[in-house]
């Protein structure tokens, strides 16, 4: 508790020491990461149906750097800045695509699936669980997810969210240049869940420092970062005595779990990255040259224990967490300390319309594990190649990518990944906006002209992307050593599962016009990709928890369709994600009993909302409804005490019901300032008392989350 406080008061005293303002000119963010090539293009004659800002748009000067694309040589810099559907969600977790299983409380273990796999099987920016394999959305990944800033005056940004079962967050940032070319930013945010039960609380801390400094050329880049994440999780300890579980979600033949434990998660690190572009004049040259050196250096560590374990739990009807004897006291401990060392170049060549870029290298990694009484070390080199290239015209662009990665390592098998796609868009290019700006811009060659800004793209987009991912077991499942009394058992000689996944897709787009600072949700916007993947010697748990491995031969398969639709009336908006999947899997084989069919056939969300630019009492204004909505499935068991989720054979027929769960919204901007509230499962009760996304575990009831996010800027 003294802790919480010194860094409340310390993140205080911060904001109260950044708040100045800036100006700049407003930028319309780009959805072209692949090529890295500007939405902008500038037409022949200005249209005349166009809508335009007749009057400068002054916005504070703070731009956040992305190391990996100023190594790509590509647009590195966007705005500060934050839009409305930024605060659709206050978890992060519902702002990822995919299907989650939960434990009905943020910042808890989840599991999240992609294409019927697990997402840690496709790139992703989150930071994956070095000791057991899966993404990590409430940790802040060292290399992808802290941010570097470069801004003229401090910049302070902060957001706080308010809700039922005593839920707090709050989530700030101060950046400050101390000279022109050397920044400084600090982050803080504390996630705090008492939850609806005893012994049910969540607490968790995500700390990060960033300093970016670069040359007057930018020839030279360094990023210096360093996190401290810190996670605290209880786990069903029963109900509060005047709250009565089985009433409370109309499941009357559900126990209540009695045990009162505890599992923290540490991860702390630091890291030093610096580039250097070898040409001098690669403004006025197609070719450019670049060369990357990355030292990283964290520590990961998970503990577990249990003070208050009943006899009991055997009369249970299912083994709550079957991996822990029935002793008084249970405590399990794992560490990883990690080391990498990075060496890369990178090459682009742009001339006229057409681009191309490559990258690669070689990386050293050196892991240590400790146990209780037991360690393991692990040597691991990677070879990695990348590259896209493409073209841009005004009525047509095309690109492609590739990404390839080698890596041996002394205490798992090899692992390969390769990733290879592109996109083509094409039909009468749709200029959205432009801006016109009458301000003088200190960049701008002749003050007298207006600035324009155009804002444009190709309506029709068909794209594909190709998967094969080799990827080791986790650590858990290979080498684990229980602490005594605990019956789990890891497998060394697990094989590789590998992954083949496929996805092809068509998409239009529309206009997406503007009013004030932010443009409306481009529509009719319509998508719908076909995706098949299959994974070979895949890992999974019995009902008893035994580490099982498919046999050779037997795959587990899925394959769907996802559509995606946004259709404009007046200023009512109709948006829609959903997927229709299925799976199959060897008849009378284990990966058939213990491992299909753990996730819905048909899920996703629909919302029907309200936006416009013109209200009085606000900037910026969306309200509406979301429905959350899945098919039933047969849901599996989570243990505590490893972190893990298994099968379930009892067929609770609950877990095979579908639900449905409706949202109310509110999101305003008013000057600087965007309020957000929201009404979750606001139809609790109403025909289904309440549903689960894992057995024992109720998802989160009606509850209202309120909040706020204000840049400081004078």
């Amino acid at each position: 508790m003294k802790k919480a406080w010194l860094i409340s008061i310390l993140f205080i005293i911060l904001l109260a020491g950044g708040a100045e303002s800036a100006f700049s000119q407003i930028k319309i963010p780009s959805d072209d990461a692949k090529s890295g090539q500007s939405a902008t293009l500038e037409p022949d004659s200005l249209p005349s149906n166009l809508d335009t800002a007749k009057k400068a748009v002054i916005l504070p000067n703070t731009e956040t750097v992305s190391p990996e694309l100023f190594f790509r040589m590509v647009n590195y810099r966007s705005p500060a800045r934050a839009y409305l559907p930024d605060f659709q969600y206050y978890d992060e977790l519902e702002r990822l695509p995919g299907f989650s299983v939960t434990l009905g409380q943020t910042g808890k273990p989840y599991r999240r699936y992609l294409y019927g796999v697990q997402s840690a099987f496709f790139p992703s920016q989150h930071y994956i669980n070095p000791i057991l394999g899966t993404e990590e959305a409430y940790v802040r990944n060292l290399e992808t997810e802290v941010p570097f800033y470069d801004t003229h005056t401090p910049f302070v940004n902060v957001r706080y969210d308010q809700g039922g079962r005593n839920l707090n967050i709050i989530d700030g940032v101060v950046s400050a240049n101390a000279t022109p070319f050397v920044n400084v930013a600090v982050g803080y945010k504390h996630r705090r869940v008492k939850g609806a039960y005893v012994n049910n609380e969540t607490d968790q801390y995500n700390l990060f420092f960033s300093n970016h400094i670069h040359t007057f050329n930018n020839r030279y880049q360094l990023f210096f970062s360093a996190v401290y994440n810190e996670q605290k999780d209880q786990f069903n300890g029963g109900t509060y005595s005047n709250e009565i579980y089985e009433n409370s979600w109309g499941k009357a033949f559900q126990p209540v779990l009695l045990s009162g434990n505890l599992n923290r998660r540490f991860h702390r690190g630091a890291r030093l990255l610096q580039m250097f572009r070898v040409n001098k004049d690669s403004s006025h040259s197609p070719h450019k040259f670049q060369i990357l050196a990355d030292i990283l250096a964290d520590k990961y560590d998970m503990k577990f224990e249990d003070a208050t374990f009943p006899q009991e739990r055997n009369s249970l009807p299912v083994p709550a967490y079957v991996t822990i004897t029935d002793t008084n006291s249970v405590n399990e401990y794992i560490l990883m300390n990690h080391f990498s060392a990075k060496g890369a170049a990178s090459y682009r060549f742009e001339k006229g319309d057409f681009y191309l870029g490559a990258r690669g290298g070689i990386q050293y990694q050196y892991a240590e594990y400790k146990q209780v009484g037991a360690g393991n070390f692990d040597n691991r080199v990677t070879n990695f190649v990348a590259g896209e290239a493409g073209f841009v015209g005004k009525p047509l662009e095309v690109n492609g990518y590739l990404d390839f990665k080698n890596t041996l390592s002394t205490l798992f098998p090899g692992e390969n990944l390769l990733h290879v796609g592109g996109n083509l868009k094409l039909g009468p290019r749709i200029y959205d906006h432009v801006l016109v700006r009458e301000k003088v811009l200190k960049d701008q060659e002749d003050p007298e002209e207006p600035w324009y800004e155009y804002v444009s793209h190709l309506p029709i987009e068909l794209n594909a992307e190709y998967l094969v991912n080799s990827r080791n077991p986790s650590y858990f499942q290979m080498f684990y050593v229980p602490a005594y009394g605990n019956t789990f058992q890891s497998v060394p000689t697990l094989r590789n599962p590998l992954l083949n996944h496929l996805k092809v897709g068509a998409s239009f787009t529309g206009r997406s016009t503007l009013k004030g600072e932010e443009p409306y949700p481009a529509s009719p916007m319509f998508g719908l990709n076909v995706f098949f993947s299959s994974l070979e010697n895949a890992v999974f748990y019995d009902d008893s928890m035994l580490v099982l491995q498919a046999l050779p031969g037997n795959v587990l398969s899925w394959s769907g369709v996802e559509v995606n639709f946004r259709i404009r009336f007046g200023k009512f908006y109709l948006q829609n994600q959903s997927t229709i999947q299925g799976s199959k899997a060897p008849a009378g084989s284990n990966l058939e009993i213990y491992y299909n069919k753990y996730i819905p056939n048909f899920f996703g969300k629909t919302a029907f909302f309200f936006e416009t630019r013109e209200a009085k009492i606000a900037k910026a204004m969306r309200i509406g409804l979301e429905m959350h909505y899945r098919t039933g499935y047969r849901a599996m068991y989570f243990d505590s005490g490893t972190q893990e989720w298994y099968a379930q054979l009892d067929n609770l027929p609950n877990y095979y019901t579908g639900y449905a769960r409706l949202d109310a919204f509110i999101n305003l901007q008013i000057k600087r300032v965007h309020l957000h509230f929201r009404l979750i499962n606001a139809t609790e009760g109403l025909g289904v008392p309440g549903y689960y996304d894992t057995p024992y575990h109720p998802a989160l009831g009606r509850t209202f989350i309120l909040g706020l996010n204000w840049n400081f800027f004078d």
